[in-house]
């Protein structure tokens, strides 16, 4: 097996649960090429990110010039796969929100990527999200390209199924993987039930980084970590509400918001009119290092997403013996045990989640670090790692052909 993984952007700093995933597999042996359909946009502080950079080929990196040219080899040496391909495009573009004209840039960069599958020696794609990556990795297989294999993630594509056509992709596909029991039943619900015995449970691993750091005593501090995304499904000004919520009853805290995106303006000017000033600090984007010391001196994590499925640092801060608040949302309910190692509060409900950073507030540290050591042992017991990758290694071992083929 020659293994490729396709992504949409990658690296990334919002997915290094991938990059974990890639490395996971090379350590067991297995060989990973990078794909990512466009470069992000960051500066990534993190070195591990900064390797991966270097090993991964982009496909939109030639430019319309390379898109064509592959187009055009594709449809020469193979006309019918390509006027199937073509069709599928236009059959997926219709029903998309995104429209016609964005499929068939989608078909495009589907040449450019067989090309280099061939090129390569490529026998198995496995794709992570099934938004365009999906859609490219389909309409390689139908030009020619390897078989795929898919992780979704959620919840966009739970959102959004039908204008993704998720059923197809997860008909198309040699075995879809799931990250949580919630997740894999909206895959139930959105694929025919005769695909769904290849619909597998496979969590996202621990990070080593954290787990090998011994957690330190929790401090009685008035203070929380947010990390995320600054962007509408994380929703941070729901954070700013109950913060307000917490000062209109004359009780003191600060949050540390780690992270970035297109709400940072909006979040900076709300700060300033709200005179939060002296309780909300917004430092950007960290590497694990950063998050790991900024753990290190809060009580909790809290997390005012809109909609998630596992996120990432829920691990990072169990595994640092800090509870997590969180709404009850999507997958987050299996990582966390209400009132034992955190507190669920209902979504969207700004005085619900203020209520509940009083209540971390006026816990005393020593309750906090004892649901912290439940949480981390629950974490290491259910989300280890390399545990999860040989689980995906033996699906990618039984499943991915040795050959490639098409439609």
């Amino acid at each position: 097996m020659k293994l490729a993984y396709l992504t949409n952007q990658y690296p990334k700093i919002s997915h290094t649960f991938i990059r974990r995933e890639i490395l996971a597999l090379e350590a067991q042996g297995i060989d990973v090429t990078r794909f990512s359909i466009r470069r992000a946009a960051e500066n990534f502080p993190d070195a591990q990110d900064q390797q991966e950079l270097v090993r991964t080929r982009f496909l939109l990196d030639g430019g319309t010039f390379t898109l064509s040219k592959n187009m055009l080899r594709v449809a020469a040496t193979n006309p019918r796969a390509f006027a199937v391909a073509l069709r599928q495009a236009m059959e997926m573009g219709w029903q998309s929100q995104r429209g016609l004209a964005r499929h068939f840039a989608y078909l495009a960069e589907a040449c450019v990527l067989k090309n280099l599958c061939a090129a390569r020696g490529i026998t198995h794609l496995h794709v992570h999200h099934a938004t365009n990556p999906a859609a490219v990795a389909l309409l390689c297989q139908t030009l020619g390209g390897p078989p795929y294999s898919l992780t979704v993630h959620g919840p966009e594509e739970f959102e959004n199924a039908a204008q993704l056509a998720l059923p197809t992709k997860i008909a198309r596909a040699a075995f879809v993987v799931s990250v949580s029991e919630w997740g894999r039943t909206q895959l139930f619900r959105h694929c025919d039930a005769a695909q769904r015995h290849k619909i597998y449970l496979i969590r996202n691993g621990v990070e080593e980084n954290f787990a090998e750091f011994a957690p330190r005593p929790i401090q009685d501090t008035p203070r929380f970590l947010w990390v995320g995304r600054l962007a509408e499904q994380k929703n941070p000004m729901l954070l700013l509400d109950a913060i307000t919520h917490l000062r209109n009853e004359n009780i003191f805290c600060t949050v540390t918001l780690l992270g970035d995106g297109p709400l940072r303006a909006g979040l900076e000017h709300e700060i300033a009119r709200r005179a939060l000033g002296d309780r909300i600090e917004l430092k950007g984007w960290a590497n694990y290092k950063q998050i790991l010391k900024e753990l290190q001196q809060v009580r909790a994590l809290v997390i005012s997403s809109r909609a998630e499925n596992t996120p990432t640092v829920i691990l990072e801060t169990l595994l640092q013996e800090r509870p997590v608040i969180s709404a009850n949302i999507g997958g987050v309910p299996e990582m966390i045990d209400d009132d034992k190692t955190g507190w669920l509060v209902s979504p969207n409900d700004a005085p619900a989640l203020a209520e509940a950073m009083r209540r971390a507030l006026e816990t005393p540290p020593e309750t906090l670090q004892h649901m912290g050591r439940l949480g981390r042992k629950f974490i290491l017991e259910h989300f280890d790692g390399m545990k999860q990758t040989r689980a995906l290694r033996r699906l990618l071992e039984t499943y991915a052909s040795p050959r490639t083929k098409g439609n």
